[in-house]
C-alpha cells in the first residue's frame, strides 16, 4: 500500500466526545475531522460518510456538510456531486512545494522575531526540544516540531505570515509522521538541528539563526523526499 492510499477495509473511527462538549457545530466537526486526517485515522483515498459522521456526533447532516466544505477550501478532500467526499492523499509534488515556501517564509519571521524573543519563550522552546527527545510517540514528536517552530516566530508579529507558516507546518504533518517511523536518526538530526538554532536565537544572532533555519529545512525536505520515495516505491 502506498503512503496516502486508503486500507482495504480501514477501521471504524473510535466514537468521539459527546458532542455537547464541541460548542459551534460545523467549526467543531471541522476541527475534528481535521485532526483525524492529519494523523492519518482517514488516510487520502478514505471515503467520508456524512450521514455516518453525523450519526457519530448526534447531529443532523448540515453542520457535516458545512465542515465538509471548509475541510475542501483547505484542499484536504474532494467534494464530486453525488458522491461521498474523499480524502486527498499527499504527493511528491506537494511535499516540495510546501518545502520551498517554508525555506523561503520562516527565515524572514525568524530574521524579526530574534530581537523580540523573552527569555520565557526561549525556554519554553528548550522544553519542546528535551521532551521530543524523551518521547517514543510519534505524534508527539511531529506536535512538539509544529510547536517549536511557531514558538520562535510569534514574536515577530507579522499576522498574515504567521498564518501562512502556520498552514505549511500543518501541512507537514500528514507526512512528517512517517519520517518519524521510518528514519529515527533522521528524527535526532531535526532535534540536533532545533538546538543549533535556539543556540543562536539565545545569542541575539539572528544572521546565524537564520543560517541555521535554513540548513535545517533543506535538510528536513530532503529527509521527507528520500523517506518517501523509498515508502513510495514500496
Amino acid at each position: 500500500m502506498t503512503p496516502g492510499s486508503a486500507p482495504r477495509n480501514p477501521p471504524r473511527p473510535a466514537p468521539a466526545e459527546p458532542f455537547a462538549n464541541y460548542g459551534n457545530a460545523p467549526k467543531q466537526i471541522y476541527a475534528l475531522l481535521r485532526h483525524r486526517i492529519l494523523r492519518g485515522e482517514l488516510p487520502g483515498g478514505a471515503k467520508i460518510k456524512i450521514g455516518a459522521v453525523a450519526g457519530e456526533l448526534g447531529v443532523s447532516p448540515i453542520p457535516v456538510r458545512e465542515a465538509i466544505r471548509m475541510l475542501a477550501a483547505d484542499g484536504l478532500i474532494d467534494v464530486q456531486p453525488r458522491h461521498s467526499p474523499v480524502v486527498l492523499g499527499v504527493t511528491l509534488a506537494e511535499i516540495y512545494e510546501i518545502g520551498e515556501i517554508r525555506r523561503w517564509l520562516e527565515p524572514f519571521a525568524l530574521s524579526l522575531a530574534v530581537p523580540q524573543l523573552e527569555e520565557a519563550t526561549l525556554s519554553a522552546c528548550q522544553d519542546l526540544i528535551d521532551r521530543s527527545r524523551d518521547t517514543t510517540d510519534g505524534w508527539d514528536k511531529v506536535q512538539f516540531n509544529r510547536s517549536f517552530h511557531l514558538s520562535l516566530y510569534r514574536p515577530c508579529g507579522r499576522g498574515r505570515l504567521l498564518k501562512i507558516i502556520e498552514d505549511q507546518l500543518d501541512g507537514t504533518i500528514r507526512f512528517s509522521r512517517y519520517l518519524v517511523v521510518a528514519d529515527e536518526l533522521a528524527t535526532q538530526a531535526e532535534e540536533d538541528e532545533h538546538q543549533v538554532i535556539l543556540d543562536a536565537c539565545r545569542r541575539r544572532d539572528a544572521e546565524e539563526a537564520t543560517a541555521a533555519l535554513t540548513h535545517h529545512l533543506e535538510r528536513a525536505l530532503e529527509r521527507l523526499t528520500q523517506v518517501w520515495s523509498t515508502i513510495d516505491a514500496g
